[in-house]
């Protein structure tokens, strides 16, 4: 196996990554952006416009790679791929959601009571407990807690084993 070393630039972040991969891919990106690529230039994520949508390629096999990795997420040393992956949904979600988060471990989603009033359930998928904020899509805000919640300033506490779940509003 031979390692595919790749660096990712997000917004004003630029992140490098590691990962084994049996064969590499060498790439000619043509009419795609490249999004990341390995340090002799050779493209790993691209991105093309496709109809009304977009095309993501990645010749990284990072799934197989973390399926097979001991403590690939929970260790000091796990990568942050998963920053790859909120980089491509980010503005496709973002646009639909009214509550979004910056940790992996955190799930969030979002029930329609009405148009202008929400369920959130918010689940920790770790096996520790998280502080970690919450942030509010313009012209939404946190309304009352469903179950019972604890706020540290403008951070939310949450155990793995009980789901956080509040009312977000329209303002």
């Amino acid at each position: 196996m031979a390692p595919a070393v790749f660096a990712v630039k997000m917004g004003n972040e630029k992140l490098s990554f590691n990962c084994q991969s049996e064969i590499k891919l060498n790439m000619n990106a043509a009419a795609a952006s490249v999004l990341a690529s390995e340090h002799d230039g050779n493209p790993v994520l691209t991105c093309n416009n496709y109809g009304k949508g977009k095309i993501f390629f990645l010749s990284v096999p990072i799934e197989t790679y973390l399926a097979n990795l001991p403590g690939a997420f929970h260790t000091d040393e796990a990568q942050p791929f998963w920053k790859i992956y909120n980089h491509i949904a980010d503005p496709f979600i973002r646009k639909n959601r009214s509550v979004s988060k910056d940790n992996p471990f955190i799930g969030i989603t979002e029930h329609p009571v009405s148009d202008t009033e929400r369920v959130v359930v918010v689940i920790n998928y770790s096996r520790e407990k998280i502080k970690t904020a919450l942030r509010f899509s313009e012209g939404w805000e946190a309304g009352d807690f469903i179950s019972k919640g604890v706020i540290h300033g403008e951070k939310i506490e949450i155990t793995p084993e009980h789901p956080l779940i509040l009312k977000v509003m329209k303002k």
